[in-house]
């Protein structure tokens, strides 16, 4: 799986799809574009539930050590 891969257009742009979307690329540790995505829902005002955070904190627990210090520093 390919980062743009977690950023297809025809993704369903509500809580439910990019939770979706985010536990795809959890799957593929794709921490960065799970982060990402997280961020992307903010600016859209669509609001994160418990299965979004939990897809994200696994998606950075994948990371390796440096990676995941980084991963923190976002603001979800």
């Amino acid at each position: 799986m390919r980062p743009e891969d977690c950023k297809d257009k025809t993704l369903q742009r509500d809580v439910v799809g990019l939770s979706a979307a985010i536990s795809a690329c959890e799957s593929a540790s794709l921490w960065l574009t799970a982060v990402k995505l997280l961020q992307k829902m903010s600016t859209e005002l669509i609001a994160p539930n418990v299965v979004t955070y939990s897809a994200i904190i696994s998606a950075c627990g994948r990371a390796t050590w440096p990676q995941s210090r980084g991963c923190w520093r976002y603001r979800f």
